[in-house]
């Protein structure tokens, strides 16, 4: 967990560094480029072995909603970023999970985006054991733009003290000036 801490306090110490970027040149007004999510998480450690103990999966669908806010774009392109990202992951068995993450991002002219914040999770609405488990979550990704629509594809790590879970999510957004 401590190689964890460590590159948790590099990813902010990268975030605070970049967003001095948007000092040094003219920033644009916020933009909401919100849409779907779809993927597949894959749980590992401890909680792999219990769900696998238990006849569960250990493969997850995830559906949810991305709700992201561009605060700052330099003239250059490089992008500040805030999202909401909740998510139901696995209906398609009794052991559905709730999660929420708030990831502060980055995201530089070329698509290339990364970032990190917190993750909450609960398990289990449907069985006998209701699992909440919080972590960081860590993010890297690449946005494709077709026109006017951005199509977002992310791999996702989260560690806990429980086990691990790695997500890969994809989606789509079209372009919104705040009003």
């Amino acid at each position: 967990m401590k190689t964890f801490r460590i590159f948790s306090i590099g990813m902010f110490l990268l975030g605070m560094a970049m967003t001095g970027f948007s000092q040094n040149e003219e920033t644009r007004e916020p933009l909401k480029l919100s849409g779907p999510r779809f993927g597949i998480t894959v749980i590992g450690g401890d909680m792999a072995k219990y769900m696998e103990t238990n006849d569960l999966s250990t493969y997850m669908s995830q559906f949810g909603w991305q709700f992201e806010t561009r605060y700052f774009q330099t003239k250059s392109g490089y992008q500040g970023l805030f999202e909401f990202v909740p998510l139901i992951g696995g209906l398609e068995s009794k052991q559905s999970a709730l999660s929420m993450n708030l990831l502060v991002g980055f995201r530089t002219p070329l698509g290339l985006e990364v970032g990190v914040g917190p993750n909450f999770a609960v398990r289990g609405f449907f069985a006998d054991d209701l699992i909440a488990t919080t972590s960081m979550l860590y993010a890297i990704g690449y946005s494709f733009k077709v026109d006017e629509v951005n199509i977002p594809i992310n791999l996702a790590f989260s560690p806990s003290s429980i086990g691990s879970k790695v997500t890969v999510l994809v989606g789509f957004n079209i372009r919104q000036r705040e009003q």
